[in-house]
């Protein structure tokens, strides 16, 4: 969510489309369109054309050619795989360097094939420890952050109105998709989550953003206009930024403003349908409005993001897993910075840089903040973790709550969690981010 200068958004990067076999699942976007062909499986780190391929496990879906013909022993990736470091690919296959989303080779327009790290293979390095909050003990903190949000998390019934408006151009299959995940999603803050006031929800395609921002002037919802710039702008990106636009526009918000908000979607008519990560993160934002009073503008943007992104992956948890959670926080939600335009490499930062990098991120989408370097997203997963696993959903949720109350927020974390939230990023926050990152690989 944004400030009411800014507009709110709640994006999930769209490699996590191609993670999950069942529909499979952003932050911020670009899956396959097409079922995977199966697993490879890489024995050693490979080179391809100067870039590093770690041994692991990789899913292959391919677009306008055969499976056949790039699986196996002798198909085109095991022949690309071969190569020397440096040398090119057969004539006429390219690399596409600037590609969203997992590795991608094309051999013209249409046809071609990515590549998706889904199992890193160990190796004998020594890595550090996953933290244990505090003791660094060899507690898994991932799986403890879901044990204690399975635990206070029961799903029950919401009797919030949720009154759905679809353009149209709405796909029908995905009507079904956003009512169903949204419900889904919802269930999980049953306990929290105490409104009963009709909510709208908008869904349109990349025809309608003019009937989106009609449909919002029928209910007096962005009197101002920054949430339809702001959809202009995600729209023009996505034709210009974007080696694959029609997959590329994908637009979630549930803005923060005076009185009612709103859930509305934007998305291109191409796009598969399998996007329940992308819904639950949205969902959490309407909990944390409700939660703030709509003041989720106040809310540091590793929080906001960060929460929304780490309840999202515990959703998905409940669905598919916790292993394809797993996958989508470390190869996708924690690496999203690097397919963004942050210019940075946290791997390569200090305590002191890391301190310097989490107060930027204190703020609402400029700098650091700014949604489309998507640094406050894997850094607030990983903090919001460390704070779930350390004390729980509870505490959470009193600490959303704290943002609706005329007090400073670092007070309120204080009171909360009996810490300095500067000392907490020192001594437990910065050391969990830095193990984790330095356990997790890069894609670059």
């Amino acid at each position: 969510m944004r400030s009411k200068k800014s507009v709110a958004k709640g994006l999930l990067i769209s490699m996590i489309f191609a993670l999950i076999p069942l529909s499979a699942y952003g932050i911020n976007h670009v899956g396959p369109k097409t079922p995977s062909c199966g697993n490879y499986k890489v024995s050693t780190n490979e080179i391809i054309v100067g870039v590093k391929f770690p041994k692991g496990t990789y899913q292959i879906n391919t677009f306008g050619i055969s499976c056949a013909k790039v699986m196996g022993s002798k198909g085109l990736f095991a022949k690309f795989l071969k190569l020397k470091d440096k040398d090119p690919l057969p004539k006429p296959w390219q690399y596409l360097a600037d590609a969203v989303g997992a590795p991608k080779f094309s051999s013209g327009p249409g046809v071609g094939f990515r590549v998706q790290l889904i199992t890193p293979t160990p190796t004998p390095t020594p890595t550090p420890t996953p933290a244990s909050i505090g003791n660094e003990s060899k507690t898994d903190t991932f799986l403890l952050s879901l044990s204690n949000m399975k635990k206070s998390m029961v799903p029950g019934p919401v009797k919030q109105f949720f009154k759905f408006h679809y353009s149209p151009n709405a796909i029908e299959s995905y009507k079904a998709i956003v009512e169903t995940e949204l419900e889904f999603s919802m269930s999980y803050f049953a306990s929290v989550y105490k409104n009963t006031s009709q909510f709208n929800v908008f869904y349109g395609t990349e025809k309608d953003l003019d009937w989106i921002i009609g449909a919002w002037k029928v209910y007096d919802l962005d009197k101002n206009g920054y949430t339809a710039n702001d959809y202009r702008g995600r729209i023009e990106r996505a034709k210009t930024q974007s080696s694959d636009p029609n997959n590329a526009l994908v637009i979630g918000s549930v803005p923060s403003q005076d009185g009612p908000s709103h859930f509305s979607i934007l998305r291109h008519s191409l796009r598969p349908n399998n996007t329940p990560a992308f819904i639950a993160h949205e969902s959490i934002h309407i909990v944390q409005q409700s939660l703030t009073q709509n003041r989720t503008d106040r809310m540091p943007c590793w929080l906001r993001e960060g929460s929304a992104e780490l309840f999202s992956v515990f959703i998905v948890s409940e669905k598919y897993g916790a292993d394809n959670a797993r996958k989508i926080k470390e190869q996708n939600v924690m690496n999203g910075y690097q397919f963004a335009s942050s210019g940075l490499e946290l791997r390569k930062f200090d305590k002191a840089e890391w301190f310097d990098h989490i107060k930027g991120l204190e703020g609402n989408f400029r700098d650091g903040c700014d949604f489309t370097k998507f640094l406050a997203y894997g850094t607030g997963l990983l903090l919001s973790e460390a704070l779930i696993a350390e004390s729980g959903f509870a505490k959470m949720m009193d600490f959303w709550r704290a943002f609706s109350l005329d007090k400073d927020w670092r007070d309120s974390f204080k009171a909360i969690y009996g810490v300095e939230i500067d000392v907490w990023y020192k001594t437990k926050g910065i050391p969990y981010v830095m193990s984790e990152y330095a356990r997790v690989p890069g894609y670059k």
